[in-house]
């Protein structure tokens, strides 16, 4: 009798099971000072959403950071009337705690799903209804911020990558065709140069909206990076430069430009250098 009962507080004192972290909270403090700067700079200069604009929040932690920086705008009465369409659970989770504190402005900001099926892994939405929404003549945002794995850019592609799911690869090429006044590419610099195995190559996305020009907005590695990182980074810029991707911008009528900002500078971002694509004075082909 005494051994059953020791074998069953044996069992109720068993510990239990860790709780399963989603892989995306643990990407949110992930070189959290990078994804900071290039959403700073991502709402300040000529990309920065007006009042009443409506914009696209994509996935993922660089996008989030986004959203807590337009927060500040929002809270502040600086961007009144804002209209968020997104699959990032993230961005509805934190807009539901401000509105649901009281904070006015944000419950007047309306944020509405582009797709419904919750992945639980990436704290995203996805289903097959998006391209419905986003693909709608009438559906006009402003300005579209897309997360990436990795860009690399190899001879004349410009490789994006994603973290696996088919499903995933169908949101992010949706998010380059659907109407925008511009598109931003949030990247930290450990993600430039390997774009990884999952990829597409973004002047190869059939019915590509070349309207709206595309930012990519990096800082440059700081002094402390491994040397491997700093190798990437620079390979692609030289690529990034070469004639064959600046012909095959030119040959999709696409503006492509990549703004590389200081790491080492709080605050407001500081500008190191733009590369353009075509570059200046090199006339786009009709």
């Amino acid at each position: 009798m005494a051994n059953e009962n020791e074998s069953r507080t044996s069992e109720n004192d068993a510990p239990s099971p860790a709780p399963i972290v989603p892989f995306e909270r643990t990407q949110e403090q992930k070189d959290s000072k990078y994804k900071q700067l290039a959403a700073e700079w991502a709402v300040r200069e000529e990309t920065r959403p007006k009042t009443g604009n409506r914009i696209v929040l994509d996935a993922g932690s660089s996008c989030l950071a986004v959203w807590e920086r337009l927060l500040r705008d929002i809270k502040g009465n600086r961007l009144p009337f804002m209209s968020v369409c997104t699959n990032n659970f993230r961005v509805l989770e934190k807009w539901g705690e401000h509105a649901g504190a009281g904070c006015v402005p944000v419950r007047d900001t309306r944020v509405e799903l582009f797709a419904s099926q919750l992945n639980p892994e990436h704290l995203a939405f996805y289903d097959t209804a998006a391209p419905t929404k986003l693909l709608d003549p009438n559906f006009r945002p402003y300005v579209v911020y897309i997360g990436t794995s990795a860009i690399e850019f190899d001879g004349s592609s410009i490789f994006f990558g994603y973290h696996g799911p088919e499903e995933q690869r169908q949101i992010k090429e949706l998010l380059f065709k659907c109407y925008a006044k511009f598109r931003v590419i949030l990247a930290t610099p450990a993600k430039i140069g390997c774009a990884g195995c999952h990829v597409f190559d973004i002047l190869s996305v059939e019915d590509l909206n070349t309207e709206a020009p595309i930012y990519l907005v990096t800082a440059a590695p700081d002094p402390q990076t491994g040397a491997e990182t700093r190798q990437y980074f620079d390979r692609a810029k030289d690529i990034f430069r070469s004639e064959p991707i600046q012909t095959a911008v030119s040959k999709r009528n696409l503006q492509f430009k990549w703004v590389i900002l200081d790491p080492c500078n709080d605050g407001v971002p500081r500008v190191i250098e733009i590369l353009s694509a075509p570059e200046e004075g090199v006339e786009k082909q009709g």
